[in-house]
């Protein structure tokens, strides 16, 4: 671990120039004395000052030559500088302190403490700098990314914005964090983000917006996860490597790829299971319905055996009387007809059994459909209460063990500022503030990242 000391006040912002062939890279720090300083790799600090600001630094970026340094402070004021200190340029439109700062195309993007986000154009030249304002943010917007799908921005407010930045306005919601949000990476067209709720939240990327579209989507969390500690701070480097800081001052290394993936083999494994246990139900209500479609039968046929059997009754009865008056002796009767479908015949009923074995079938019928009835509803309440959820709750276990996550600081002291910055093609290197100095650390990016 190497350190970089010579600040006056507690680091608040850190800016590292990306490393361009065999160039040289330096280390930018501003901090509470307004002030912003320069090292390069070894450590060793530059006598440049970058004076012009008045109050702390909030925010520091560099373009990607690495010839022109960009700060913001609590002044209110961003500031354009090269890298021997000289400054190009100030910009003074704001009316509350800078929080962020982008490069997008030609423009400079500026976001400050009330939630408004500001572009500048002509921000370095000579010709007057002029600026639009995107609103939408009701709270300090801390986060912001350009992407092929568009412009997003992380805000206090607890919401992601994507924005159609063309027409400054807002095209896409992310609504879901209790808490502020501090920060967010991007891998495999999903969105990583960290809040103060102590959760982190997977979400898809929305496709760009359209040109017809009127209002903004909104966009449902995928899955979210309980971190443990309060996420302080989020900065992405070298792919899908994440480096997470937390309130308690410790720093984890997150592969974000395969945070996503494992999130989604959880929600679909989820999905899997709800879609057997609906088969199976389903399957559990046709037998039930079957079964109760033979009890039918059977009652119905037992109703009209009974009748059958008094009618006999009655027509025995009937011919005893008669043979004790004298009477002829019956017939002889014709053998009964042969069954069908395996049914034995029934004797013919008269009209008034007839009629009422119809009035029991009726009764039966209903009965039995009512019971089908009943456990079809009871069937489909089981089925919606164990419907897979919107936004899935996944397990932390499955989510910050290895090799998802790693911890690669832990100093249980709080950290004021942090970045990135790839130092090979297997290496990256991370910069955090903690007092007035900076520390870096070098880690190994996961095998499968290139």
């Amino acid at each position: 671990m190497d350190d970089f000391d010579g600040m006056k006040g507690s680091v608040r912002a850190i800016a590292v120039h990306p490393l361009a062939g065999e160039g040289q890279r330096f280390l930018y720090a501003g901090g509470e004395d307004g002030e912003v300083r320069k090292w390069d790799d070894t450590g060793f600090l530059y006598p440049t000052e970058f004076k012009g600001h008045t109050k702390t630094v909030t925010c520091l970026i560099t373009n990607e030559g690495g010839d022109l340094i960009i700060s913001g402070a609590a002044d209110n004021k961003v500031c354009v500088w090269r890298s021997n200190g000289e400054k190009v340029k100030e910009l003074t439109a704001l009316y509350t302190a800078p929080r962020a700062l982008l490069l997008k195309d030609d423009a400079l993007v500026v976001s400050d403490s009330t939630g408004n986000v500001y572009s500048f154009a002509n921000w370095s030249g000579e010709e007057p700098a002029t600026h639009t304002v995107l609103s939408g943010h009701r709270d300090t917007v801390v986060a912001m990314r350009s992407l092929e799908s568009g412009f997003y921005t992380g805000s206090y407010d607890g919401t992601i914005r994507q924005w159609d930045f063309a027409a400054g306005k807002v095209t896409a919601v992310f609504s879901g964090h209790d808490g502020h949000v501090r920060g967010f990476a991007v891998a495999k067209e999903h969105l990583v983000s960290a809040s103060r709720d102590g959760t982190v939240r997977v979400w898809p990327l929305p496709p760009p917006p359209g040109e017809d579209a009127t209002k903004a989507a909104r966009v449902q969390c995928l899955a979210t996860v309980e971190q443990g500690e309060l996420p302080s701070l989020l900065c992405q480097r070298g792919g899908a490597q994440t480096f997470l800081s937390t309130s308690e001052g410790d720093v984890r290394q997150l592969d974000a790829a395969m945070l996503v993936e494992t999130a989604l083999d959880f929600i679909e494994g989820n999905k899997k299971a709800y879609a057997d246990a609906t088969k199976t139900a389903n399957a559990s209500h046709a037998q039930y319905a079957a079964k109760q479609k033979k009890r039918c039968k059977r009652a119905v046929r037992k109703e009209q055996e009974r009748l059958v059997a008094e009618a006999a009754a009655a027509k025995a009865a009937a011919a005893g009387e008669k043979k004790e008056d004298g009477g002829e002796e019956d017939a002889e009767e014709p053998p009964p007809d042969d069954p069908e479908d395996g049914d034995a015949a029934a004797p013919a009923l008269s009209p008034e059994a007839e009629g009422e074995l119809k009035r029991l079938t009726a009764e039966l019928a209903q009965k039995y459909d009512g019971l089908v009835d009943t456990h079809r509803r009871k069937t489909e309440a089981a089925i919606a209460d164990s419907q897979p959820p919107l936004t899935y709750d996944v397990p932390a276990d499955k989510l910050w063990q290895k090799p998802y996550s790693r911890s690669v600081v832990k100093t249980r002291q709080a950290i004021t500022a942090i970045c990135a910055a790839e130092d090979a093609k297997t290496d990256v290197a991370f910069y955090y503030a903690q007092g007035a100095t900076v520390h870096r650390k070098k880690c190994n990016m996961y095998s499968h990242i290139v």
